[in-house]
């Protein structure tokens, strides 16, 4: 499963740049390497199909070529399923891309099976096939490091010299200090981000892995623009007077978190919150939105507004103390919620045998729901549906729909369904919702996703929580779940030290660093890459230490993390 999930996580790394029509293919075509057109792509029915075409074949035939020079891996269509990404066939009126888009395509070989060996995955542009990503997943993630990390590097500096143009003086080497955890990790990962001026750059980067039981090269990414227009390098004002603006919109708010030392309980401490507040324009002075002009809209009913609000609403009763009453349970849940009767195929966790998991397929509507019930403390853990994907039938995602009900008349839906399963859990939550509009993305949400916390006393207990996903459109249900656990204690909240203390211990270790970031927004709108010189928040040493500060010893919480040190020359 690992080389699954590290395949599309590098599928995901040209996200930004891709979002194409798809194309997958199985390789047992007869063909495939020798241009024959004739043979249509047959794959898992969950992907779309349709036939290949001579671009296919020659961006699958590069990315052969590449994985040969790049890794001297020599790849067999026929043992692989292929897709390929097309960023041109991809437009969207809510995001256009601005007028210095480079058109990229992507190959990913995935193996036909979990263990049929590691896949591959290359992108590069379609203007001069200059390479954005390749990676080479044929990976054995249980064997042991043979060399130091410091080796490795000098191995990935000599591939970056032998395979790309890069002038790596135009960038400085980021050195990650591993958590235990890392330590015997059989990658080796190293990350260059670019300067200028001797300021660091957010928007351009390298990526190299190595594999330290093998000493090769496995994966490279590079996100580099040649010509960009840089602000003047000279702040406004000193790191102290943006630290002084920034900290006016911290927050410090008392919540639960799981013992670092014992999971079965929970301990009071402070969260530092600096989502708006932990950069700040260099030259404007002002508090720099990342996401560009953002309006809070918050949310909120009493615990009386919400009695009233569901007094009408008769929880759902059900008795689930075995298989077979979990089962009649699940029926009658999925006849209350969605109004239909579909026939259940039962399975079990294989991480606990009390849940019993029930799923149906309504094949007319291309639809399947489940729902999961614990038989040990009946009750529900979560319910919903999702799009089935049936062979020949293709289900076609809906496009450009509009909502027919706000934020606020959803948020209200959500209570009152959730009023339905969850409610003793309903008695027991914060009910404030949080809704933020970007102004680079005004659009209102097909869906509406809400969390509702664990409060104890006055306290919020996050890791605890129900949730519901609301189709805005139709205007029902698409999932709800209850993450909770009764056995969890909770220490007292006497003794606490005061919020102020907390904000100081928090912002003793910190200062505010240059550096320069990409504004999206305005990049967006001028269809040009535009730089700010901005004040970021960070840790005096280099060492992140987090923001979870022990309400009773007015320590920090640790909790095992990768610590990220002062930047060093190449």
């Amino acid at each position: 499963m690992k080389k699954y999930k590290k395949l599309i996580a590098l599928s995901m790394m040209t996200a930004m740049l891709t979002s194409p029509a798809i194309s997958f293919a199985d390789s047992n075509m007869v063909g495939m390497d020798n241009g024959v057109l004739d043979s249509k792509l047959t794959v898992p029915a969950v992907i779309e199909q349709r036939e290949l075409t001579k671009r296919d074949l020659e961006a699958i035939d590069y990315a052969k070529a590449i994985m040969k020079d790049y890794f001297g891996t020599e790849l067999k269509s026929e043992d692989y399923i292929l897709d390929v990404f097309y960023s041109s066939d991809y437009n969207d009126e809510q995001f256009p891309k601005d007028k210095n888009f480079r058109e990229n395509i992507s190959v990913s070989f995935m193996p036909k099976s979990e263990n049929g060996g590691g896949g591959a995955y290359v992108a590069y542009y379609e203007d001069n096939k200059e390479i954005i990503s390749v990676s080479n997943m044929n990976i054995d993630y249980e064997a042991k490091r043979k060399m130091t990390k410091e080796k490795g590097h000098e191995i990935a500096k000599e591939f970056l010299k032998d395979k790309t143009d890069l002038d790596l003086s135009q960038f400085t080497y980021k050195v990650f200090e591993e958590s235990p955890y890392n330590q015997e990790y059989v990658m080796g990962d190293y990350y260059y981000q670019r300067v200028h001026e001797g300021i660091e750059y957010d928007g351009d980067f390298i990526s190299v892995s190595v594999d330290l039981s093998t000493g090769k090269v496995v994966s490279f990414y590079q996100n580099y623009t040649k010509s960009l227009k840089f602000p003047d390098a000279t702040p406004k004002l000193t790191a102290e007077e943006a630290l002084k603006i920034a900290k006016e919109k911290f927050t410090s708010e008392l919540k639960y978190v799981t013992s670092p030392s014992d999971e079965k309980r929970a301990i009071p401490v402070y969260i530092i919150d600096t989502a708006f507040g932990d950069a700040v324009d260099a030259h404007t002075k002002n508090i720099y939105y990342f996401g560009g002009p953002v309006t809070i809209e918050k949310f909120n009913m009493t615990p009386d507004e919400v009695s009233n609000l569901t007094k009408d609403i008769k929880p759902i009763e059900f008795k689930a103390e075995n298989k077979g009453q979990a089962v009649e349970a699940a029926n009658m849940l999925l006849k209350e919620v969605y109004g239909v009767e579909l026939t259940p195929k039962v399975e079990y966790s294989e991480y606990d045998p009390n849940n019993v998991y029930v799923t149906y397929k309504d094949t007319k509507a291309k639809l399947e729901y489940y729902v999961s019930i614990n038989i040990s403390d009946n009750k529900v853990l979560f319910m919903g549906r999702m799009p089935m994907y049936i062979e020949g039938m293709p289900y076609d995602m809906p496009t450009n729909q509009k909502p027919v009900i706000n934020y606020k008349q959803a948020y209200e839906m959500a209570i009152k369904e959730l009023a339905k399963i969850a409610p003793e859990q309903l008695k027991q939550v914060d009910f404030e919702q949080v809704n933020y509009v970007y102004e680079s993305n005004p659009y209102t949400p097909a869906e509406y996703y809400f969390t509702f916390p664990r409060k104890v006393e006055s306290a919020e207990f996050q890791e605890q929580f129900i949730d519901i996903r609301i189709n805005g459109v139709t205007k029902t249900v698409e999932s709800m779940g209850i993450y909770w656990d009764d056995k969890k204690t909770f220490d007292s909240l006497e003794g606490l030290i005061k919020p102020e203390q907390a904000m100081e211990k928090f912002l003793s270790d910190k200062s505010m660093q240059l550096r320069y970031t990409l504004d999206y927004n305005q990049t967006q709108k001028t269809g040009e890459p535009v730089i700010k010189l901005i004040y970021s928040l960070v840790s005096k040493d280099g060492h992140y230490s987090g923001s979870y500060i022990d309400a009773k010893t007015g320590k920090y919480i640790d909790y095992p993390v990768m610590y990220a040190e002062p930047a060093v020359a190449p």
